[in-house]
């Protein structure tokens, strides 16, 4: 009971934001300690703006599939909006999860905006935005298993039945999403594959060349990693999986620090261009001004 109580205890106290950001600063200050940072500045500095380019590229392109696979869900619950909506939602929620967690979190953001009147999310709006993440997660989870297969680890078959028995619980729940389920899926493995092109791309940018095989394992593992809500947006815990995981690969020291350090400015660039979707966003739904469009000046 002790025990019980002390991990609730615990539990209460990584949901308050300013902890979060308290965990998130002191991992990225232990990992700072340890890292050489000379080198990691020469890597940074010769990286090939091109290629990188492109990485972003990539990324913004995860971002709008899984945007679109919200709005499909969203629709068959009734309660879909225009494509340009969800992309404007769903880059201003990046904004809000990275920057500004201790005043609104960016799902509960998104299920509130979606019926853009009120900040009261309906039934329908929270479960698209819950079976968004739980649909990712899914997808993350087979290329995962998919990237344990590759590299000769046994229990990628496992990963891929508790994947199946996921989907068939939600497919039960929510049985009017039947309809788009083989898209919604699909779309949720491409995204993973984006986001496994997007680490290939970063890496070969760097000159760190690790081909396919290691990312499809690597950038599953760390976004789980990256997913358990004791930090700021995954700040801190993201960072230390790619120093032990790219270290299995024969990437040690410098470069791995520098290949953190470019994806956190890579999301960090995306996410504050999130913030003006946020800005746009809000000063569309604002009421007109009293005596606006009737011959005012």
């Amino acid at each position: 009971m002790e025990l019980r109580g002390a991990v609730t205890a615990a539990g209460r106290l990584l949901r308050r934001p300013l902890l979060r950001v308290a965990l998130s600063l002191l991992l990225l200050l232990l990992l700072a300690l340890q890292v050489e940072w000379r080198p990691v500045g020469v890597l940074l500095a010769r990286i090939r703006l091109p290629i990188a380019a492109g990485a972003l590229g990539l990324f913004v392109a995860a971002q709008g599939l899984s945007a679109l696979k919200w709005r499909w869900i969203a629709a068959t619950l009734g309660c879909g909006r225009p494509v340009g909506r969800h992309l404007r939602l769903y880059f201003a929620a990046m904004f809000l999860s990275l920057f500004l967690p201790s005043l609104v979190g960016g799902d509960l953001f998104r299920a509130a905006r979606l019926g853009g009147e009120g900040w009261r999310p309906s039934r329908h709006a929270v479960a698209s935005v819950f079976l968004e993440r739980a649909t990712g997660l899914w997808g993350l989870c087979v290329v995962a298993a998919a990237g344990l297969a590759v590299v000769g680890y046994p229990g990628g078959g496992a990963v891929v039945a508790v994947a199946l028995l996921v989907v068939a619980i939600l497919a039960r729940q929510w049985r009017r999403l039947a309809a788009v389920t083989p898209a919604v899926l699909t779309a949720s493995v491409a995204v993973q594959l984006l986001y496994v092109a997007v680490h290939a791309t970063l890496a070969a940018a760097l000159g760190l060349d690790l081909g396919w095989g290691g990312w499809l394992w690597i950038a599953p593992a760390v976004g789980l990693m990256a997913t358990i809500p004791i930090s700021l947006g995954g700040l801190g815990p993201r960072e230390w999986g790619y120093v032990a995981l790219l270290r299995t690969v024969g990437v040690r020291g410098a470069g791995a620090a520098a290949f953190a350090l470019a994806w956190l400015i890579l999301v960090s660039a995306v996410s504050l261009a999130g913030g003006l979707c946020l800005l746009r966003g809000e000063a569309a739904s604002r009421p007109p001004e009293e005596g606006a469009g009737k011959g005012g000046r």
